[in-house]
């Protein structure tokens, strides 16, 4: 920065030449300062400190989400509905079991937009309870929350067929060891 002798009264510059002292001048100057609308540089400051607040707060608006379709019993699927917005464009996600040849607990059905659920698990889940189609509401909505976006789109890109992978890994060891 150069300081010329227009500004003498009002800077000085330290000798290492590092920082730049204002005299008692400045201050009033600055205090009555204006711009062309009128604001002080107080106001100034002050409306330049609240955009940034304001710029820097989150979003309480939900994403959108894939609603679901058969499989969970209707007081669930009415509450997502009022809590989350539905994804545009995008058919509904239903929660079905299955008998599967292998021993994971779930499959994403993209072409048929299903979350098969392994039939091995069911009764042991159930606890001896009588099953049906909208039973485990608890699980049924858990998977729904953790799987449903892979719903969305046109294809699983790399990201989604590793979530689901690890997912299977994780949540299959769990339903293993729960029937141990």
């Amino acid at each position: 920065m150069d300081i010329d002798n227009d500004v003498a009264g009002l800077f000085r510059m330290n000798p290492e030449k590092s920082r730049v002292h204002v005299g008692p001048e400045f201050a009033r100057l600055a205090a009555s300062a204006r711009s062309a609308s009128g604001l002080s540089l107080n106001e100034y400051f002050d409306l330049a400190e609240a955009l940034y607040t304001e710029s820097r707060k989150r979003s309480a608006k939900r994403t959108p989400m894939v609603h679901p379709g058969v499989g969970l019993p209707p007081r669930v699927r009415d509450t997502i509905k009022r809590e989350i917005p539905e994804k545009p464009g995008e058919d509904p996600i239903d929660i079905r079991w299955d008998t599967f040849a292998d021993e994971l607990l779930f499959r994403v059905d993209r072409d048929q937009r299903t979350l098969w659920l392994n039939k091995r698990y069911r009764k042991m889940l159930l606890g001896g309870k009588h099953g049906g189609l909208n039973d485990l509401p608890l699980l049924k909505s858990l998977l729904y929350l953790l799987v449903s976006n892979v719903f969305e789109g046109n294809h699983l890109g790399p990201k989604d067929k590793d979530n689901i992978a690890l997912w299977q890994t994780i949540l299959t060891a769990a339903a293993r060891a729960e029937r141990q």
